[in-house]
């Protein structure tokens, strides 16, 4: 691959956006290496938790909008429908846990593919800018989406029209963030917290996964509803049974994902 290093270790796959001199900012190589990696990790039984990363100085300034891009005529809808969509909504309907180490500056549609991975963990020089509004633009790959419920209406539009650099440790408090660390412990961190995902069901991981994105867009009753599906799936799975029987025998359990 040409903007993308790929590696799988112990179950986890580490995916590194690497175009470090052009600070990982999204071309159609780097979407289209993104997108097929996703798709294939995501049925791959060899791995169980994802690490999502940038190499260098940033995690990812956006969209690339110096070189000739989609960006520059009228089919940019078309472009974000074609090629950022399916890779996102792959990364949200994939079981699998996405964590997202923010090594740098999150910019643009950088920030939206942070914001669609499951746990955050942030590098104390890292931050997050909307700085759609000062090339007369609108967030998009779902930022619009993940804000307002992150963090509220009004919060969500001042961040997307004032263009401000917004600190890790501001994300954290804002709750955009779930950890922030000293920029060296970053990948240790990152790490240490995929290894403690993976003493964990697949089945309820996955499904908790499905269960709190979906409630977003039901009512309170519907929620309960489609947790008494998803529960009825973990309960019928081998790991349920493994999971009583540890807990009975007073042992660490040893889930299978089945």
């Amino acid at each position: 691959m040409e903007c993308l290093l790929v590696e799988n270790k112990d179950r986890i796959a580490t995916i590194t956006l690497n175009i470090p001199d052009r600070r990982n900012a999204f071309n159609r190589q780097l979407i289209a290496e993104l997108s097929e990696t996703v798709f294939r990790i995501a049925v791959d039984s060899t791995v169980s938790v994802i690490i999502l990363t940038g190499a260098g100085k940033s995690f990812s300034a956006g969209a690339d909008i110096k070189k000739p891009s989609p960006f520059n005529t009228e089919i940019i809808g078309e472009h974000i429908d074609n090629t950022y969509k399916p890779v996102l909504v792959a990364m949200a309907e994939m079981e699998k846990p996405i964590i997202c180490a923010v090594n740098g500056a999150a910019v643009g549609v950088g920030s939206a593919f942070v914001m669609n991975c499951d746990l955050i963990v942030m590098a104390e020089s890292a931050f997050f800018l909307e700085a759609f509004s000062t090339i007369g633009l609108i967030p998009d790959g779902g930022m619009t989406w993940w804000l307002s419920r992150a963090i509220g209406y009004h919060r969500a539009y001042q961040l997307a029209i004032e263009a401000e650099r917004i600190s890790a440790e501001r994300c954290r408090q804002l709750g955009i963030a779930n950890k922030v660390v000293p920029d060296a412990k970053l990948m240790e961190e990152a790490y240490a917290w995929a290894r403690r995902l993976i003493d964990k069901s697949p089945i309820a991981l996955g499904a908790t996964k499905r269960a709190l994105r979906q409630s977003m867009n039901l009512s309170y009753n519907e929620a309960i509803s489609m947790e008494t599906v998803l529960q009825m799936v973990c309960k019928r799975s081998a790991d349920y049974q493994e999971g009583i029987a540890s807990f009975n025998e007073k042992r660490k359990p040893n889930f299978s994902g089945r």
